[in-house]
C-alpha cells in the first residue's frame, strides 16, 4: 500500500531527479513506470487489487471464452488513473473480465480486476477501452471495447463477445462462441451497428474507409 501512495512521487525523482541514479539513455529508452515497477516489482504497486479468480467453465478445445488465447501474455493497463507496463493479462470475453497473473509470488495467483477501475488496456496488439455509452436506438452500452478505427471523425469499437454452449455428451464442459457487436461514433454520437457490412450502408460518406477496414479483417 506504501509504494502505491509513493508511487506518484518516485516517479517524480525517477524523472527529474538524480542524474547519478539513472543515465539519460536509460530514462530516454525505457518508460518511468517500467523502472518503477522494477524497482520495487509489480507485486508492490497495488496493480493486484482485486478479486482472486478461479475458472468455473473447463474446456476441451480451443473454443475458450478468452480473446485470441488462453494463455497470459505480456500487456499494458490503466487502472484506477495508474499506467501499468508488462503485466501478464488475459481477457475473459465471456464475462467481460480483464485477469492478471502474479509470476512474483509462489503458485502465481490469478486475480480479476475490478472492471470500474480499468479505463484502458492492451494486450495481443489490439487496444481496448473502457465505454459507457448510450446509442442511437437509446441502448445504454457499457464495457471494454476494441479501438478498431480511431480518426479525427470517425471512431469504430468492437465488443467482443461469447455465447457459452453446456456440452454434456461426453462429462460437462463448455464450449463458447463469438457474438460481437459494433459501435460507431461520429457527429458526437454513437450508433449500434448489425455487422461490419451494416456500416456502409449507414454512413456512406466513410465508404472508403469502411471497406478498407473490413477488407482487413476479413483476410
Amino acid at each position: 500500500m506504501i509504494q502505491k501512495i509513493l508511487r506518484p512521487f518516485i516517479l517524480f525523482f525517477i524523472l527529474y531527479g538524480s542524474n547519478n541514479l539513472w543515465s539519460q539513455d536509460t530514462i530516454v529508452n525505457s518508460s518511468a513506470y517500467e523502472v518503477f515497477d522494477h524497482m520495487v516489482g509489480h507485486t508492490n504497486t497495488g496493480i493486484f487489487d482485486g478479486i482472486e479468480y478461479f475458472e468455473k467453465f473447463p474446456v476441451r478445445n480451443d473454443k475458450y471464452k478468452f480473446f485470441k488465447s488462453s494463455d497470459f501474455e505480456k500487456g499494458s493497463l490503466i487502472y484506477d488513473g495508474n499506467p501499468f507496463l508488462n503485466i501478464e493479462l488475459k481477457y475473459d470475453v465471456y464475462d467481460g473480465n480483464l485477469l492478471i497473473r502474479n509470476s512474483e509470488v509462489l503458485g502465481s495467483p490469478v486475480t480479476q480486476l475490478y472492471k470500474e477501475k480499468i479505463s484502458s488496456f492492451y494486450i495481443a496488439k489490439h487496444t481496448f477501452v473502457h465505454l459507457r455509452v448510450a446509442t442511437n436506438k437509446d441502448e445504454p452500452l457499457q464495457g471494454f471495447f476494441e479501438l478498431l478505427i480511431n480518426d479525427e471523425n470517425l471512431k469504430l469499437y468492437k465488443q467482443h463477445r461469447k455465447k457459452m454452449i453446456k456440452k454434456t455428451d461426453d462429462g460437462v464442459y463448455y464450449e463458447f462462441k463469438d457474438d460481437p457487436r459494433y459501435i460507431l461514433y461520429t457527429n458526437e454520437s454513437f450508433f449500434k451497428l448489425k455487422n461490419e457490412n451494416s456500416m456502409l450502408t449507414i454512413f456512406p460518406e466513410y465508404k472508403e474507409q469502411l471497406k478498407s477496414f473490413i477488407h482487413a479483417i476479413e483476410k
